[in-house]
């Protein structure tokens, strides 16, 4: 499945061989209703850190199918994940903001991030959640060899 690019005002230079050294674990979904009564269906994750450098800026596009079919698509930049009590007092817009919003510092090697993907208008029923790693950009300063793993 192709699930479509991050929105236009993000930031892409990423280097494609590290976005195969991070990896999504402990993923969850849930349905819960936002501050304006909006439905949706939230999905988080852990993102951690394998490759040998520092990263940043990590994007994570996700698709919600129903019946084996795509239902709803997001992207966010991991970082800015909130409490699920403070997420069913947000407003769908909020929720948008909470996207762009980039971590405050690099994922060190070995370190995980929070993210966070929230489907706000989605109706409950959604069967599957599937997220894959879209962009990863490497600390400045890091030359391209590094990024390689060792073989």
């Amino acid at each position: 499945t192709t699930l479509p690019l991050p929105a236009p005002s993000l930031s892409l230079p990423a280097h494609p061989s590290l976005s195969s050294q991070v990896r999504l674990v402990d993923v969850r979904a849930w349905d819960t209703i936002l501050g304006d009564r909006t439905p949706a269906l939230v999905a988080e994750a852990w993102v951690t850190n394998d490759a040998l450098v520092p990263i940043r800026r990590i994007v994570v596009e996700a698709e919600a199918r129903r019946e084996g079919r795509a239902q709803a698509y997001a992207s966010t930049t991991c970082g800015a994940a909130v409490s699920h009590r403070l997420l069913k007092r947000l407003a769908r817009d909020e929720i948008e903001t909470l996207r762009t919003l980039e971590a405050p510092a690099a994922v060190e090697p070995g370190n995980r991030l929070p993210c966070q993907i929230a489907f706000a208008g989605v109706e409950p029923g959604i069967e599957e959640v599937v997220l894959r790693i879209a962009s990863v950009e490497p600390f400045p300063g890091h030359h391209p060899h590094a990024f390689r793993p060792e073989e």
